[in-house]
């Protein structure tokens, strides 16, 4: 029986991981009934058989979303990423941390892939669009994209000027927002989390960009979407 909870619980962590349900995956984190069951007390004997098994489950979620067009070294990156960080932890909480931290990047980025793509886009801005999400949150420059994909920085920057109506420079800036929308509306996550999680330098930085873009601070936003969810609820 336990069995069968424990294969269960994986199939409903990893389709959330795919389908980019970043609420659900944090929920799943959060219960502690469901922790047990993806770490056993067999895991929890040993720091060696957690850090096993916390790479056990990541593999199985990057496998889950291989679908995504990832370029193969941008995957195998994410796992080292994924392993140094394991090797660094402390704790067997840490181990933990560590998972939870890395597979909602990775549940981010699965739900990046179907909200960017355009049939309207040529191919190599899509290409360039795709290695955009692969890399958020982390920060990649215009003359990294362009040597990556063969081209030159004023021949990527005009196609996607052409084809977006933006520059690759706005377009990275109102992603991290829209992605900080949907944390502040869809998670608990606290406003340092969600400042480091996108890499921006300092909160206050975070907070100027996203009143310049919004019109509100980061708080502010969450108030009214929780109040705009509760008047929903209530007229139901």
């Amino acid at each position: 029986m336990q069995e069968q909870s424990i294969s269960q619980t994986e199939t409903d962590l990893l389709y959330c991981i795919r389908s980019g349900d970043i609420e659900r995956v944090e929920r799943l984190f959060a219960d502690g009934e469901v922790m047990e069951l993806v770490f056993t007390p067999y895991d929890r004997q040993s720091f060696f058989r957690m850090a096993l098994r916390a790479v056990e489950l990541m593999t199985m979620a990057a496998v889950s979303t291989r679908g995504r067009p990832d370029e193969v070294d941008d995957a195998h990156a994410r796992m080292r990423s994924f392993i140094a960080d394991i090797e660094d932890s402390k704790s067997i909480s840490g181990i933990v941390g560590v998972l939870r931290r890395h597979v909602l990047a990775l549940t981010v980025s699965s739900r990046r892939f179907s909200n960017y793509n355009r049939t309207g886009y040529s191919p190599l801005v899509n290409r360039c669009i795709n290695r955009i999400l692969t890399r958020m949150p982390e920060r990649i420059t215009l003359t990294e994209l362009s040597a990556q994909l063969h081209v030159t920085p004023k021949y990527l920057s005009s196609l996607f000027n052409r084809d977006t109506g933006t520059s690759i420079t706005d377009f990275m800036q109102n992603i991290r927002i829209r992605e900080a929308e949907y944390l502040l509306s869809h998670s608990d996550m606290n406003y340092p989390d969600i400042s480091n999680f996108l890499c921006y330098g300092s909160q206050s930085y975070f907070n100027k960009v996203f009143k310049s873009k919004t019109g509100l601070t980061p708080r502010e936003f969450r108030l009214r979407e929780r109040s705009a969810d509760e008047n929903s609820h209530h007229h139901q």
